[in-house]
């Protein structure tokens, strides 16, 4: 068995190879487009095992019970393919991807057809598929999963900053689609993408106070919301400065939209949990209602952004837990995600 100093030498060389792969393909976007996206795709690859590795050694190959530290470090052992390492993660580490796992999924994809002799086309669609990954893995490596890779921070930082060469590709894109983001623009419903940072990014839904919105240069999606001075931001990524001269964030939203928020102390008590857990990304008591649509109450996840019209929530038999969108049949058996272990496990 390895000691705790090798355990730690192998996992910073995931890591260190998984940046450099990523930096590399910054520098081989415009020259070579091909190298770009295998590189890109391989970095990921590394950084998403590198997550499976610091929860144990074995859980990077695809049979870790017959994994050996001996194979393991000598490269004999099959370790868990690309395209099932969001689903091994989830089950793994208790860390929802469903968010992620398309933008990953394509990046994958296209390193497939790459390195079989398809033409790797436009170089602005390359551009933006590797900016909407990147968004979402330094979200993971920042955030979710910064107890891990805080140490590498440094180094994340300096990939990020290498990787603002997007900005050159997805620029021209975004004069190129003026003309159908007058539309959006008039009526409100554009907020600036936090994966590219263009003002390109298009609410679905402007009757309720949580939307989801698509960013049309970068195709990046994810969950918006309208703050008490009535503007819309994105929910992701760090805190955001709002013309109101206030700083908003994903918790403040959530805060005002509790129920619980209009009640006395007394009635908060007697109410018990007034926010519910979301059955799609998993998040603990994110779900709050967001407004009438159609004459069907609305719920919405803020942390993953997914709607809920008309639904009725349940709850766990076995730690009360309310649910939205979650089957909690049988939950006196195998409980629900929060009491049951990790998601995925019975």
């Amino acid at each position: 068995m390895p000691n705790k100093e090798e355990i730690d030498q192998l996992f910073q060389a995931l890591v260190v190879n998984g940046l450099e792969f990523i930096e590399r393909s910054a520098g081989e976007l415009e020259e070579d487009p091909k190298f770009s996206i295998a590189h890109f795709a391989t970095g990921l690859e590394l950084l998403l095992k590198a997550r499976l590795f610091a929860e144990h050694w074995s859980l990077t190959a695809s049979d870790p019970h017959a994994c050996t530290w001996s194979g393991l470090k000598d490269g004999s052992v099959n370790t868990v393919q690309a395209s099932a390492l969001c689903s091994v993660i989830t089950s793994k580490t208790g860390t929802p991807l469903q968010h992620s796992k398309d933008a990953f999924k394509a990046v994958f994809e296209h390193r497939n057809k790459a390195l079989h002799w398809i033409p790797p086309g436009d170089t602005r669609q390359v551009a933006a598929e590797q900016c909407r990954a990147w968004y979402l893995l330094h979200h993971l490596l920042t955030g979710t999963w910064s107890g891990h890779f805080a140490r590498f921070g440094e180094r994340i930082h300096n990939v990020d900053r290498r990787l603002l060469v997007y900005a050159t590709y997805l620029g021209a894109k975004y004069k190129e689609l003026e003309g159908e983001l007058r539309g959006p623009r008039a009526r409100g419903a554009l907020i600036a993408c936090p994966a590219c940072g263009f003002a390109s990014g298009v609410l679905a839904n402007l009757e309720v106070s949580v939307s989801m919105f698509e960013c049309l240069v970068c195709h990046a999606e994810g969950a918006a919301g309208r703050f008490r001075c009535s503007q819309w931001h994105a929910l992701d990524g760090p805190p955001k400065e709002c013309s109101c001269f206030e700083i908003h964030s994903r918790q403040q939203l959530l805060d005002e939209l509790d129920p619980a928020s209009l009640m006395s102390p007394e009635d908060q008590s007697d109410a018990g949990q007034t926010l519910y857990s979301c059955g799609v990304c998993l998040a603990q008591q994110t779900v709050v209602p967001v407004g009438d649509l159609d004459g069907s109450d609305m719920h919405a996840c803020v942390g993953c952004g997914a709607q809920f019209k008309g639904a009725v929530g349940g709850h766990c038999a076995r730690c009360y837990e309310l649910w939205m969108s979650y089957n909690t049949e049988g939950s006196e058996f195998h409980g629900c995600p929060l009491c049951s272990g990790r998601y995925g496990d019975d």
